[in-house]
């Protein structure tokens, strides 16, 4: 039987992490709602412009607040796992 510890993350890490993958997420997401927008709504009124971004910043929002809530979590204690 041995014993050890399971890896944690520590929350420093999770917070670098996890501002990687928000800046290069959202550089990657507008780059492509923009893109999106030029293409597709050229012609269309205001109105669209306004309800396609609302819509789109919405989206990058919900997916924001996901990652950021998984940057707060706090670090779990180790706790020793028995292997046998």
């Amino acid at each position: 039987m041995r014993m050890g510890y399971t890896l944690v993350m520590s929350i420093r890490t999770r917070k670098l992490i996890g501002t990687i993958m928000m800046v290069s997420f959202s550089s990657f997401y507008f780059f492509v709602a923009v893109t999106a927008a030029i293409v597709r709504l050229q012609d269309a009124p205001g109105w669209m412009h306004a309800l396609f971004y609302l819509i789109i910043t919405a989206i990058w929002f919900v997916i924001a607040a996901a990652i950021i809530w998984w940057m707060q979590k706090p670090a779990p204690a180790a706790k020793p796992v028995i292997e046998r």
